[in-house]
């Protein structure tokens, strides 16, 4: 089995509070065909130093230092030189069961799954407390329904999955900040695409004031997310659109309120104004 060589994709920003546990839970893994990609993405802490010091003392890890552009552009930027067959995307703030890669490939191989989805643990930092998500799996349904149900815990994000390389045609849209995992996996996947799931809890989701997702504070960026559910909902299965409809206008009164709250301009969501 280990002759499949899994490339894991970190993006780092600002984040040696959490870096040396989550990097040392990918380097312990029992599966040890890795190729692990650090993209430091501008970090002004220590991250970058600590991505150094791990490249260092193990030649898998391979680290990316460039000026801060974004998420989508740093996952990009290791795409363009991952060499692995599978990827698996992780988030600097989180951390992995140890034997995450090795039930990952193997459920991938034995079913020869394009994807393959793990269930996992939210981890709220604030509260020491810990959520365990289960997947709720409907067979019957296309990977595009899975991903696009609310209630399933599929989600559109990354970090639970693992990615057949050769199934990624399209890269991240490079403009966007919100919704983008959801869109980058409607855009690779199609009617086709082969999934399975581990009905193990194999990634820790850590949940923290600090984070892009979960800031308080209102980002212009946020207006992206009507340009990504524009594009979103064409690839939408018919039997979720409702829901993906209701999102897009319920974000943009968030952020026409926001906006006028903060005194900014709302031109910038000109474009879906009636």
């Amino acid at each position: 089995m280990n002759d499949k060589l899994v490339t894991i994709i970190i993006p780092i920003y600002n984040a040696e509070k959490y870096l040396e546990k989550c990097l040392n839970s990918v380097k312990y893994q029992t599966y040890k065909n890795l190729e692990i990609i650090l993209v430091d993405d501008g970090s002004k802490d220590k991250s970058g130093q600590i991505c150094d010091k791990f490249a260092k003392d193990d030649g898998r890890f391979i680290v990316i230092h460039k000026e801060n552009q974004g998420v989508c552009i740093a996952r990009n930027c290791a795409l363009k030189i991952a060499n692995g067959e599978f990827i698996l995307f992780v988030d600097s703030d989180d951390w992995l069961e140890n034997n995450m890669v090795e039930l990952m490939v193997e459920n991938a191989i034995k079913n020869d799954s394009d994807i393959v989805i793990c269930e996992f643990n939210n981890y709220y930092e604030n509260e020491n407390r810990i959520e365990p998500k289960t997947i709720n799996e409907n067979t019957n349904l296309s990977f595009q329904s899975q991903i696009t149900r609310n209630e399933s815990n599929f989600g559109g994000f990354p970090w639970n999955k693992l990615i057949k390389k050769k199934n990624i045609e399209k890269y991240y849209d490079e403009q966007i900040h919100y919704y983008e995992n959801l869109l980058f996996f409607l855009e690779n996947s199609n009617a086709t695409t082969k999934y399975s799931v581990v009905h193990k809890k194999l990634y820790n989701y850590c949940i923290n004031d600090g984070s892009a997702v979960h800031s308080k504070k209102y980002s212009v960026k946020k207006a992206t997310t009507l340009q990504t559910l524009t594009k979103v909902i064409p690839l939408v299965p018919e039997e979720n659109i409702d829901y993906h409809k209701y999102m897009f206008i319920s974000s943009y009164f968030e952020n026409y309120y926001s906006l006028k709250i903060f005194k900014m301009d709302r031109t910038i969501i000109g474009p879906f104004k009636k």
